[in-house]
């Protein structure tokens, strides 16, 4: 866990994107978890959720290459079927609809 201390003394949680390597705020990225052998996705900053986590970057690019290079059996040190990236492919185009229609 990273912490990030702003200078008005509140405390930033931030995580690490498994596409891009770089360190960003929990709001501005998408959560995706493993428990039991079942990998789920949650958006935005509650880490209620409990199991192992990676977290990409809410944009189309990286989450088109999270996708294509099927980056979450790295992050999970497990092979993530073709059913279950599909199955998590249209979570995450419902919730980017859902996004441009609050937009």
């Amino acid at each position: 866990m990273t912490l990030m201390i702003q200078s008005d003394n509140s405390k930033t949680l931030t995580r690490k994107c498994i596409v891009t390597g770089k360190i960003y705020s929990v709001s501005q990225l998408l959560r995706f978890y493993k428990f039991n052998d079942k990998v789920e996705l949650q958006l935005g900053s509650s880490n209620k959720k409990i199991g192992r986590g990676a977290y990409v970057l809410f944009e189309k690019e990286k989450i088109d290459y999270l996708f294509q290079k099927r980056l979450l059996n790295r992050s999970f040190k497990k092979n993530i079927s073709n059913h279950e990236y599909d199955y998590l492919k249209e979570q995450v185009e419902a919730i980017w609809q859902k996004k441009e229609i609050k937009d």
